[in-house]
């Protein structure tokens, strides 16, 4: 049956895209055991799989995994000969019934030494020995990987770390997380060094990601950028499992907020998965969840987990906060996470939001943001409110920051902003025109090139939160049904963001148009 599965025709456009890529390489890991890191893993490799991807599972976990079990495979039992240090991962390699997937059961034993080239080298040079073969590598690390499998989590092109939405999950995530951060920024291969420094004279209390860029800062503020760049090409990417309630949804958002926000860790929250009867029932009957119940709310989480791996490109949800260079500010926009446009409502509810986030009893801070920290970013959130809320303060706010940003020199191009691309990602990258310095951006144009990196209009939408009517009025010029020049530059700076495009450029070169068409149109008798 799992051979005769076929791919519904809303993937197939997905599944042509994975064909022109390079090779995925997937490291899944958890802060803690018990989350179901296995149970995604190995349907994102039958996702993969089905798609004519050639996958192999690698199961790392300690002392033995049952990565094998969740595809319906019995792992064979394996002679003294095979338990040896030096028995090459080829020979360890097991098809399963499912066509283009193998996989490589851990060992009930596993005392793997890391290898005398480093864990980075080796996953390149396994990758590049088994690519004739295999075109897709996901490596089950495990809750809280030893010190190997750790950095083979940390210089894969798609780190995915599983959460449950439970106090101690939680913690043990984000603390997993920030080391995995640090470990990343302290890999750099040319300022690695103060990063080690400031790790070294830390002792027993590392800081977080954000402290240690400070800490750097206070030594080269040169360097300090060069690393804020550098690790915003490490997007580990959010899972947060069994879900059950209301609060449960809104936990992974809050978790990405805190990360981001706070302990400057450049999380992505990708999908929850709620508990359901499926996921239980496809454990019992050995049957992966995408073959025992495909159109079951898991498996469509599994495939939006899938979509972010294979487009690396794809816009963070909606009020996602940017990381934060050392010593910048963020906005009060920004703080409370909402649109330039948000209206009144809006703003109330982020507000409640952000209050309830920093109020010392949400799961999201526990153990890793001091009360002190709390408190100042509570007091950051209700300035932003009582500002943006009372329409005398937000007007003159909103002129002093377009005021700001006229200043500021306009981003480069390809820049991404808060969808930073990860160096050396798996899947095909988009490719995108040449634009010169001068590029003049018409409304045809934004169209054409959304529709170039495979985003439709309530794709912008979801992300900036700007109505579908005026991104449609903002491609086909239609001034009447603009708003106001302050708010329109506002959204122009949001869509240039999101295609990777020359903020300052964008607005300025499309306001002129946006001026003239309406004196055009006051011209008219």
């Amino acid at each position: 049956m799992h051979e005769r599965w076929q791919i519904r025709p809303d993937i197939r456009k997905l599944a042509a895209e994975a064909q022109r890529g390079g090779p995925l390489v997937v490291a899944a890991a958890a802060g803690k055991g018990g989350v179901g890191t296995s149970i995604v893993l190995a349907n994102l490799g039958l996702f993969f799989a089905q798609i004519g991807r050639r996958v192999l599972l690698i199961d790392l976990a300690r002392g033995g995994g049952n990565l094998h079990a969740m595809v319906g495979h019995a792992a064979r039992r394996e002679g003294p000969q095979a338990e040896a240090e030096d028995v090459a991962l080829e020979a360890r390699i097991e098809d399963t019934a499912i066509a283009n997937l193998a996989v490589v059961p851990a060992r009930p034993a596993d005392r793997r030494r890391a290898p005398g080239l480093g864990w980075r080298a080796w996953l390149e040079e396994t990758v590049a020995r088994l690519l004739p073969r295999f075109d897709a590598f996901l490596f089950d690390c495990g809750a809280w990987p030893r010190r190997e499998a750790f950095d083979l989590f940390v210089h894969a092109a798609a780190p995915v770390v599983v959460c449950a939405p439970e106090p101690t999950a939680v913690e043990s995530t984000l603390g997993f997380l920030r080391e995995a951060t640090n470990r990343f920024l302290a890999h750099e291969p040319d300022r690695g060094s103060f990063v080690r420094e400031v790790l070294a004279a830390a002792g027993q209390t590392p800081p977080t990601p954000a402290e240690l860029l400070e800490r750097v800062a206070d030594r080269d503020e040169g360097v300090a950028r060069e690393l804020f760049r550098h690790v915003q090409t490490f997007v580990p990417g959010l899972v947060m499992n069994q879900v059950r309630v209301r609060s449960d949804f809104d936990l992974g958002p809050a978790v990405e907020s805190v990360a981001r926000r706070i302990l400057g860790i450049p999380l992505r929250f990708l999908a929850a998965i709620e508990t359901d009867d499926a996921i239980w029932k496809s454990v019992r009957s050995g049957r992966p969840l995408l073959v025992e119940a495909p159109s079951s709310k898991p498996a469509r989480e599994i495939e939006r987990i899938a979509r972010w791996i294979l487009l690396p490109d794809a816009a963070p949800r909606p009020g996602a906060p940017r990381l934060r260079e050392p010593g910048q500010d963020a906005n009060l926009y920004e703080i409370l996470e909402v649109d330039r446009g948000a209206s009144e409502e809006e703003i109330r509810r982020a507000f409640r939001r952000a209050k309830d986030l920093y109020s010392g009893q949400h799961v999201a801070t526990r153990g890793h943001v001091s009360p002190a920290e709390q408190r100042r970013a509570l007091a950051r959130v209700e300035e932003a409110y009582e500002t943006l809320v009372d329409p005398n303060l937000r007007r003159p706010y909103d002129r002093t920051l377009s005021e700001e940003e006229d200043s500021e020199p306009g981003a480069p191009a390809g820049s991404r902003g808060d969808v930073p691309e990860r160096a050396a990602a798996p899947a095909a990258q988009v490719r995108r025109p040449q634009l010169e310095e001068g590029t003049e951006y018409t409304g045809a144009l934004l169209r054409e090139l959304r529709r170039q990196r495979g985003m439709e209009r309530d794709d912008v939408a979801a992300v900036t939160r700007i109505g579908t009517a005026y991104l449609r009025a903002i491609e086909e010029e239609d001034f009447d049904a603009l708003p106001e020049e302050v708010f329109l530059k506002g959204y122009l700076r949001q869509i240039a963001r999101v295609l990777g495009l020359p903020e300052r450029n964008v607005a300025d070169t499309f306001l002129r148009r946006f001026r003239a068409g309406r004196r055009r149109q006051a011209r008219r008798p």
